[in-house]
């Protein structure tokens, strides 16, 4: 079992979670994720583990994001639960993982925000510190920084 799968187990009993559906059978079991090689043919959304990881990620960046005071106070009025919910959707989207994404673009979303280049780095920041603690680490985190980074493009601001 990898660091990744084990917290994620421990995340999931601690909050009532499916463990025993996202692990095969239970924490600890042999059907646990592999950490596979970007040689496989695995999509970049199931060498990560799956909508469960993404979903423990985001709510780990969402606690960075919401207490960085470069960012913090674009969260303020924030539906934290929405956004959650949209960024689950919106990254597994993007790595090619079988959801739908319900929400408004990107644009539509943030255009009238004034964001710049240090708000988004900000934001990527958030995800990297987030990915350290879980952890994702090296080329699958690249791959993911760069998966969430060609959002930007949406909003026609380089954060890469």
């Amino acid at each position: 079992m990898t660091a990744l799968s084990r917290y994620l187990c421990a995340s999931l009993l601690a909050f009532g979670g499916g463990a025993g559906a996202l692990f095969g059978g239970g924490c600890g079991s042999p059907g646990s994720p592999k950490q596979a090689s970007p040689a496989d043919s695995a999509t970049l959304y199931e060498r990560l583990g799956g909508v469960e990881t993404l979903r423990v990620l985001v709510d780990e960046w969402m606690l960075e994001v919401t207490s960085d005071s470069r960012i913090r106070d674009y969260f303020v009025d924030a539906d934290i639960a929405q956004l959650k919910l949209r960024l689950v959707e919106r990254i597994c989207v993007q790595v090619e993982g079988p959801c739908t994404y319900r929400g408004r673009d990107m644009y539509e979303v943030h255009g009238d925000l004034q964001l710049e280049d240090r708000h988004l780095r900000a934001f990527m920041d958030g995800l990297d510190a987030a990915m350290q603690r879980l952890p994702i680490t090296g080329d699958l985190a690249e791959e993911l920084h760069q998966a969430v980074a060609a959002l930007a493009a949406e909003l026609a601001i380089d954060i890469i």
